[in-house]
Parts: structure tokens; sequence; C-alpha cells
């Protein structure tokens, strides 16, 4: 072997080596004051919606409040592993998926929902349109808030668990 192969083998060993510690250094440091790198925006997006129960609080700008007994509390689910939506809008159950985008964007698609009568319930109605209007959202530590085009709000929700 001439001198010049073996300078080639040593830098690659070398080249090699070090950049696999630099990696997994980098990988043990804590995410504190860091940015969120540009691949992991979706798992942080799933992970402040998904797993919990909202329950909404205000639908276009009026508090909800349940003045019939019969009347449920509106809720919803989002699940990470099918991106599903589910919930009840007060009287029915319904369901649709959901996708996430950058800069705290998302659609609700393909809402169903149950088909049992309810008198003098406007809040189901409204439920539906705002899901399917939806465009934006914000996440707060117990609340999260749908807005479509440029309204500052179209539904609140409260965190329950």
């Amino acid at each position: 072997m001439n001198f010049k192969t073996i300078f080639i083998a040593t830098f690659s060993l070398f080249f090699l080596f070090t950049s696999c510690k630099s990696k997994k250094a980098m990988s043990e440091t804590t995410t504190d004051n860091m940015e969120i790198p540009e691949n992991n925006w979706m798992d942080t997006a799933n992970e402040k919606l998904t797993g919990k129960t909202w329950k909404l609080i205000e639908i276009n700008g009026n508090k909800v409040t349940s003045s019939d007994e019969k009347m449920k509390e509106a809720y919803l689910v989002f699940s990470q592993a099918d991106q599903t939506v589910m919930g009840n809008n007060s009287c029915n159950a319904f369901n649709g998926s959901y996708v996430l985008m950058k800069g705290n964007k998302i659609s609700i698609n393909g809402v169903a929902s149950t088909k049992m009568a309810c008198r003098n319930n406007n809040i189901e109605k409204q439920l539906i349109e705002v899901l399917k209007l939806t465009d934006k959202y914000s996440v707060g530590a117990n609340s999260l808030v749908f807005h479509a085009g440029e309204l500052s709000s179209v539904a609140k929700f409260k965190m329950m668990n």
C-alpha cells in the first residue's frame, strides 16, 4: 500500500467516526429554547391537538350554555393515528378527517353525523358548519381556537383532560 491510500483510508475513518459522535451529541441536547427543526412541526402540532377532549365553550361569538337537560356537551377529539376528528355536536355524534399544514393551518373534511332529532338546538348546525369552514387554529395551555378566513375566532374550546 502506498502512502496516499493509507492517508485516504485513515481520513475516511476519522470523518465517519467524528460525524457519528456529533450526531449523537446533538440528539442528547435538550430542546429548551431551541427552534423546532423543519421536519418536526407535524409531530409538535399533533401533540398539541390529539389525545385530548376539547369542550365547546363559544361559537360564532356566543357563549355555549345548556338550558336543555337533554342537550349534551359539545366536544371534539382529534386522533393522530388515523387523522380523524370525532365528537358530539350537543345532540348527535359526528366524525370526519383532518389534515394539518404548516402555519397552524387545518382542513377538516368529510364530516358526517348521526341524525337524531333535536329541537331548539342551533349549536348542532353551527358546529358542523364551523368545522367545514375552519382553516386555521391556535392552541393555548388549555384552550383551542378555530379561525375561518380573517375572522379572529369562530369557535373556542376548553381542554377537558
